[in-house]
């Protein structure tokens, strides 16, 4: 709750898009049980601690008995030792309890009322203007409703806020807020559904701030926002006990409070008062209140069976909007691949703009280059063609796409070409040896830069020459490493977008070449189903991809694939095994025809899956973007078991731009050893992975999961004994959001101003509420004990618990195995092989611990 409120502080010091602050206004909801009943003298003192710090600027209260209890709780606790700070509306007397309103004379003026009646308790409704102000067009409406109570009375509920809306839908659009006490216990009961559902009219229509929908009733996953009750202990004014389990307590707006510029409800200031997140089915006041001082704490829990809950508003007003083209103005002359550097300014907007371009003049048509771009004024564009001496460059409103401006005159852009002819296809150079390198070139100004590449899968290209004249011949004096591979590559200096790259060919060399070296690691290869393997290859010439080599009849016959690149030197593939033992090999062959491979190793694919720690219900409800800055976050998981071995993690992606700039994401393992539990040490930090990370930086355009090994080539894999975080960070990249699972606290956000992590639950501007779409893959590292006794005929084994949900029995008739298919699964320590001391000379036994 602290967090919320600095947030708070944040938003209303910070001018938003399109005006400025006209106004702030915080406004509350509290049922005040019976007030003021038989105990207002002793009550009094503790609700003005809460309204006091609160600070409301209007207030709508319900359980209101009479007339006098509206005059008292205005003396005693709203003005007490502030006098004439609050007024009251008229007390309107109807059946059962009622509905009281007060506000802030120095804030809001109050216009009028009405009632609208229902089979139990009267709802009112209030019209509020800012004080001061004559213009009906700021005023808002505010709704105090008690709807029935209690579960089997959901259709009663319905009927009164059929009422609400079939009003609230008459009046046409507005600015309306209906708040109070609903007594609602799930988001899918009919009235929460008539106050926010879509219908034919939808002027009325309400909307939840919190957007938490769910069964609120009893669940500790709606624990940070429950408002009932803050009690355990019955105190004899009538109030409900129980503890904190319910959110009976709302306030909702119309849609219009999301427009600008209007009236805007601030969504991070949405304040249950005193729940902290940590009192479920608990008293408000046991033990230490994180998000409110002891003795507030203390006064929420004996003042009412309810807590308060306010949000703020502002109002927003702007003035035109308008926006004056800079540059290019008209006359210039840019050639293909130039910067342009397209300048302007506004008055009265500080929303996005979009940029475009028009080849034909003043009547275009023209064309985006630029959508909803930040409006700092400048904004760099690579000229390209078609060549056009009618060029002009448009910038228009996001906001207001009715107020654009464009260049004053035709500038022109004109037509650079390089077209490289030798080295040509298949050319083979050795060496040591001069390349002549030659070009032809459109235009023949200027100077160029001339880079190579020794292989067309890696990103790397390295420099020749940072400048030399476009006269179209430069001699190199060829160096490095052999390749069956090279590329010449040439651009413009001035225009780095334009130039030409060469056909493959071949760098070679007299000398003998050493075999290339090959390492993996099989530390990860027997866990069951999908297995990953990955390689490092390193040469000092050109290899060919690396394959790998399987059987399953100890290579009589053989099946193979080819690697896929996943960085630098760096391969991997996965394959999904049936059951069975295979063995396999890694091989790679380099241009001297030289080979490397690993031993022969062998693993068993078992009918189980494997171990998989995951927090999603495997659907992408959205997705969330990082900026080109990058973000980190990470989600904490807990192994089934103890110690146990990652071996690889799936990370849930949308569309990738394809790119060398923001492809790349890194998967990282964190220790949980951070303040309060959060993530602490990095474990280990990966780029390998079969997708997304391809060389050209595009995995495709759809969600894709994202499969990385989380092992280095030699290395020893990562063994956790405890909680442990998986983290991810990228630059402009899309992680999946699922937001069906509430466990929001095991959701970080790395803040790089802040320098911590914080819990991602919507409450800080950078987090969002919802689950990074993770999950690890691995298996306990610690076998079970077994012992093996023979009673009679039977095999009777016995094994130490490693903590595992089930175990798996295999048996073979040799010790070497092959351990293939299990004869038994069970959750116990114990099991008996009924007979096989009769059927069997010797038997041989394997305990897995395994997962359902």
């Amino acid at each position: 709750m602290k967090l919320r409120l600095m947030v708070l502080i944040w938003l209303v010091a910070c001018p938003m898009a399109y005006g400025q602050t006209y106004d702030t206004l915080r406004v509350a909801t509290y049922n005040l049980l019976n007030y003021p009943g038989t105990n207002s003298a002793a009550r009094n003192p503790e609700f003005r601690k809460i309204l006091h710090a609160i600070d409301a600027d209007v207030l709508i209260v319900q359980e209101m008995q009479s007339s006098a209890g509206v005059s008292e709780f205005l003396n005693q606790v709203l003005n007490f030792g502030q006098p004439g700070t609050y007024a009251n509306a008229p007390f309107q007397n109807g059946p059962d309890t009622d509905n009281a309103f007060y506000y802030k004379t120095s804030k809001v003026s109050f216009q009028s009322q009405l009632v609208l009646t229902t089979a139990l308790r009267d709802i009112n409704g209030y019209i509020v203007r800012p004080a001061g102000v004559s213009a009906d067009s700021l005023d808002f409406r505010i709704y105090s409703a008690h709807l029935r109570a209690s579960q089997g009375n959901e259709s009663l509920r319905e009927a009164e806020a059929i009422i609400v809306r079939d009003h609230l839908n008459a009046l046409g659009s507005g600015h309306y807020i209906v708040g109070g006490d609903f007594n609602l216990y799930t988001s899918t009961e009919p009235a929460y559904q008539q106050f926010i559902g879509s219908q034919a009219d939808n002027d009325g229509r309400l909307y939840d701030v919190l957007n938490r929908p769910g069964s609120w009733n009893n669940s500790g996953s709606f624990a940070d926002i429950h408002t009932q009750s803050p009690r355990l202990t019955d105190l004899g004014d009538g109030g409900s006990t129980g503890g904190m389990d319910d959110r009976f307590d709302f306030l909702l707006p119309t849609f219009p409070f999301q427009t600008l510029p209007s009236w805007q409800v601030l969504p991070a200031s949405y304040t249950e008062f005193g729940n902290d997140g940590a009192h479920f089915q608990q008293s408000i006041n046991n033990g230490t209140n994180f998000a409110v001082p002891d003795s507030i704490a203390d006064a929420l829990h004996v003042s009412s069976d309810h807590l308060p809950v306010f949000f703020d508003m502002v109002r927003q007003i702007s003035a035109s909007a308008t926006v004056v083209l800079n540059t290019p103005n008209g006359g210039q002359n840019y050639g293909e691949g130039d910067s342009v550097n397209v300048t302007w300014s506004t008055t009265n907007y500080t929303g996005t703009v979009s940029i475009a371009l028009s080849r034909a003049g003043l009547g275009g048509p023209f064309t985006s280059f630029a959508t909803t771009t930040a409006n700092d004024g400048q904004l760099w564009w690579i000229a390209s063609v078609p060549a056009t001496t009618q060029a002009r460059i448009q910038v228009t409103l996001d906001g207001v796409p009715s107020v654009s401006d464009l260049s004053n005159a035709d500038f022109t852009i004109f037509d650079r070409d390089i077209s490289i002819f030798t080295p040509a296809p298949n050319d083979s150079f050795t060496i040591g040896n001069s390349v002549d390198i030659q070009w032809t070139a459109l235009d023949g100004s200027g100077t160029v830069r001339i880079e190579l590449s020794r292989s067309p899968s890696s990103p790397t290209w390295e420099l020749i020459t940072a400048s030399t004249p476009n006269s179209g011949f430069y001699g190199w004096l060829s160096s490095g490493t052999v390749t069956d591979s090279a590329r010449i590559r040439i651009l413009m200096t001035t225009a780095p977008t334009v130039g030409d790259t060469s056909g493959l060919f071949k760098l070679k060399t007299n000398s003998s070449n050493a075999p290339p070296t090959l390492t993996h690691n099989p530390l990860c290869d027997a866990v069951p189903g999908s297995v990953s393997f990955f390689c490092k290859i390193s040469d000092t010439g050109a290899y060919s991809t690396p394959k790998l080599f399987w059987s399953a009849d100890h290579f009589a016959t053989t099946d193979s694939v080819t690697l896929s690149l996943v960085t630098t030197n760096r391969y991997s593939t996965t394959r999904t095994f049936a059951t069975g033992y295979y063995e396999y090999v890694l091989r790679v062959v380099d241009i001297g025809g030289l080979a490397a491979q690993t031993d022969t190793l062998g693993f068993a694919v078992q009918s189980a899956c494997p171990t998989q720690i995951a927090y999603d219900d495997g659907t992408a409800e959205s997705y969330q973007w990082s900026p080109d800055s990058g973000l980190t976050w990470a989600l904490k998981c807990t192994p089934p078991a103890s110690p146990f071995v990652l071996c690889a993690a799936e990370v849930a992606l949308s569309a990738r731009k394809p790119d060398s700039t923001h492809h790349f994401v890194t998967v990282m393992i964190l220790a949980a050893n951070g303040p309060g539990g959060t993530p602490g040490d990095t474990l280990g930090e990966f780029l390998s992975g079969v997708l997304p990370n391809l060389a050209s930086g595009n995995a495709g355009s759809t969600p894709a999961w994202g499969r990385y090994v989380l092992q280095e080539e030699a290395g020893n894999a990562i063994v956790v004994a405890g909680d442990f975080y998986l983290g991810v960070r990228g630059r402009s990249t899309a992680f999946g959001l699922d937001f069906s699972n509430g466990d929001d606290s095991r959701s970080f956000l790395w803040e790089s101003c802040e320098g911590a992590w914080l819990a991602e639950d919507g409450i800080n501007s950078n987090t969002s509420l919802g689950k990074r779409m993770f999950r690890v893959e691995g298996y306990a590292l610690v076998p079970p004990v077994l012992v093996i006794a023979s009673e009679g005929s039977d095999a009777v084994l016995r094994w130490t618990n490693t903590g595992a949900p089930q175990y798996e029995i295999y048996r073979a008739t040799s010790l070497d195995g092959p351990f293939v298919t299990p004869v038994a699964t069970t959750s116990d320590t114990v099991w008996t092989d009924t007979g096989i001391m009769g059927s069997l000379s010797q038997a041989f036994y394997l305990v897995r611990s395994a997962t359902p």
